[in-house]
């Protein structure tokens, strides 16, 4: 039993408590005490209620989109890919050769006779010598056949190349095969990219190159290329171009002006995102791009059994007949989704955005100059040149970062110019929102378990003590005997056993 005293552990709680309300339960105001039970019930009920939907948020990993407009005195430029049309060049070929080649540009191999029955009076009457650079059609290397028969950069064909103001050479260029023969990218070096210092068309990357429309060997009737001009890409210097799949096109005679725009997306890794940084065999660095040229070629060497020119692989180099047939059906296949890639999200990837605008070109002063120093016939310039700039209107760029939602404390995208949020660790986000809702609705802190601990070590201590305590046992009074009118004295109505 407690004195008058002493306190039940329940009461002492309450009446020391840092949680707010506990000590105004017992006001002895019956209004004053049921206004406060209503209140607390509320405050208690509310911070389940955040609790719970912010352990749900949590559970359910969501994203928010921080997004950051930068600029900047400089910009890092970007590769700029270029191929043409037309994979073989026929001024470098002679008929023996074309004839060679036939089985990789028409799907059929075809002597001389037949070759210019073929091509028909456009190419039949040219005088070609029957000597040439590219072997048996058995045993000839096709990427060195491409190589030397195919599309180049040298000074006869790029009329002009600058950057930054300053003049460029072939030597500027590293050299890619695609579907389109050969390729050729400026400032392709990762490790030293080149940067744009004023922003503006002057001041980015022009080049002038002749297609030599009249050299086409391309054709609808074998499913050939019917176009002439280039196709070019604008892409990151880690990524491989896919002139093919993400290539624009420009035509000869007109100026093909491309101001680009930079943006930088970071990915989050599972479970809040899907990114992924796989390890390539062909590539330094994991990008969607090279995942899927690795893809394709993988595809190949499953079904063909050859390596093509221009993807990568560890197979024996493709037959033309090869190329022709197997290796244009399988790629058709992964192109329409038959054929699967497993290619993750990167974590990080940089892309650009071109936007192009169009002036005719040349000028008649400048066909002039031209046609007289170079000894081009009028009218040349506007079948065959083609002039593309490529430049940074300004230097800001798109920052785009995928973040863990509890970091925001809230979801959706949301938008934040010329500075950006620190990201906590989710954990520490999770206790900091805990710890505010339990300040808000209850007045809780960490301090307050060690109170509820004080509490439930005094509640077991009072319970053991009580079963320690002697126990009071009633006994029923004994009957009273007279004897020689003499009582005997009563024993006490209760007397204690210890156990």
């Amino acid at each position: 039993m407690l004195t008058s005293d002493e306190k039940s552990p329940e009461r002492e709680f309450i009446d020391n408590t840092s949680l707010h309300g506990f000590n105004r339960i017992h006001h002895p105001n019956r209004a004053i005490r049921a206004v406060w039970i209503v209140a607390m019930v509320g405050a208690y009920a509310g911070f389940i209620y955040m609790a719970v939907e912010m352990a749900r948020t949590y559970f359910s990993y969501d994203t928010v989109c921080d997004v950051k407009l930068s600029f900047e005195d400089k910009m890092t430029f970007p590769a700029v890919t270029i191929c043409n049309y037309n994979r073989i060049d026929s001024h470098k070929l002679t008929w023996a050769e074309w004839s060679i080649l036939s089985t990789l540009l028409y799907g059929s191999a075809m002597d001389v006779p037949t070759l210019q029955a073929f091509l028909g009076p456009t190419f039949s009457g040219v005088n070609r010598t029957t000597n040439g650079t590219v072997t048996n059609a058995t045993t000839m290397d096709m990427a060195a056949a491409v190589r030397m028969k195919g599309f180049d950069i040298s000074p006869t064909r790029m009329y002009l190349c600058e950057f930054g103001g300053g003049s460029c050479t072939e030597l500027n260029y590293t050299h890619t095969f695609s579907a389109y023969g050969n390729c050729y990218t400026f400032n392709a070096d990762a490790a030293n990219p080149l940067n744009q210092t004023i922003p503006g068309a002057t001041m980015g990357f022009q080049v002038v190159i002749n297609v030599m429309a009249d050299s086409y060997t391309e054709t609808i009737a074998a499913s050939g290329h019917t176009d002439v001009g280039l196709k070019f890409l604008i892409h990151d210097q880690y990524e491989p171009p896919m002139v093919e799949t993400h290539g624009l096109s420009i035509k000869p005679g007109v100026h093909s002006f491309v101001s680009v725009k930079r943006t930088e997306y970071y990915n989050h890794v599972p479970p809040w995102g899907e990114c992924q940084d796989l390890n390539l065999t062909y590539f330094d660095a994991y990008t969607l791009p090279g995942c899927n040229v690795e893809c394709r070629g993988k595809h190949v060497e499953e079904r063909c059994g050859c390596t093509a020119y221009y993807l990568p692989g560890s197979a024996p180099p493709c037959d033309p007949d090869v190329l022709f047939t197997c290796v244009k059906d399988v790629l058709a296949e992964v192109n329409e989704g038959k054929l699967t890639c497993d290619c993750p999200l990167p974590c990080s990837m940089v892309k650009y955005s071109p936007s192009l605008s169009f002036s005719a070109w040349p000028n008649q002063l400048t066909e002039d100059y031209y046609s007289t120093t170079y000894n081009l016939s009028r009218g040349y310039l506007t079948d065959n040149f083609v002039v593309l700039s490529v430049y940074y209107e300004d230097f800001s760029y798109m920052k785009i970062s995928q973040l863990k939602a509890m970091d925001g404390g809230q979801l959706g995208c949301k938008y934040i110019f010329m500075s950006v949020r620190n990201v906590h660790s989710v954990i520490e986000s999770l206790f900091s929102n805990m710890g505010g809702m339990m300040g808000l609705f209850i007045g809780a802190s960490v301090l307050t378990l060690v109170e509820l601990t004080e509490y439930l070590v005094a509640r077991l201590s009072k319970s053991w003590d009580k079963k320690k305590r002697p126990q009071a046992v009633q006994v029923q009074p004994a009957v009273a005997l007279d004897t020689s009118e003499k009582k005997i004295k009563q024993p006490p109505d209760y007397f204690v056993i210890h156990k």
